[in-house]
């Protein structure tokens, strides 16, 4: 199982550097929002880990040519990985017409590098996970990352995509409270990816 590092947005540049400077040798790849980007990449320079942003973190608001941009302008500044953040809305309103041109737009500009999407399940219904889950591989999203709270929530949701979604759905979680002495309880699910936040 892979491990990331998801960073706050108001991170001053002496936490960053901190932060970045002090990293576990387990860490394999660190999130970042793009306006920290130049500053990470220069951090994290010759370190064998993958900088990756997230885009239109966290709850997917944004137009799809301000994420286009945003894609774009996070490739150029040197991340190799890009977690997109799914509208909200148009989850609850199962409007899932929004999510494919939101990814039939992008996936052109991700073809030589890694997309993934995401999802702020601390805002979804039970309904809205599952109807997601049921969608999600007709959306041709391969990779998808759960946001929840703590791990119990994780090992509730990923029983809820593992069963709709299909095999062809690689899941990772990014968990708010991780609890350690629980995350062997992730690793049995199958999960790639866990991610934590430094709060």
């Amino acid at each position: 199982m892979q491990r990331k590092l998801l960073i706050k947005a108001d991170m001053t540049d002496d936490e960053l550097k901190e932060t970045l400077l002090n990293l576990d040798d387990r860490i394999e790849e660190v999130f970042v929002l793009p306006n920290h980007l130049t500053r990470a990449k220069q951090l994290l320079y010759r370190r064998e880990i993958k900088l990756a942003s997230l885009i239109d973190y966290p709850l997917g608001c944004g137009t799809t040519g301000k994420i286009a941009f945003e894609v774009g302008e996070s490739f150029r500044l040197g991340a190799e990985i890009l977690q997109i953040s799914l509208p909200i809305y148009a989850i609850k309103e199962q409007n899932f017409d929004v999510i494919k041109n939101l990814c039939e737009t992008l996936f052109p500009l991700g073809a030589t590098r890694e997309l993934r999407f995401c999802v702020e399940n601390t805002q979804l219904r039970e309904i809205d996970k599952i109807k997601l889950a049921q969608n999600i591989s007709s959306l041709n999203i391969r990779h998808l990352t759960l946001h929840v709270k703590n791990i119990e929530n994780a090992l509730h949701d990923i029983s809820v995509f593992q069963l709709d979604a299909g095999e062809e759905v690689t899941l990772h979680v990014n968990v708010q409270e991780l609890n350690k002495e629980k995350l062997p309880l992730l690793y049995k699910t199958g999960i790639k990816r866990v991610g934590a936040f430094i709060l």
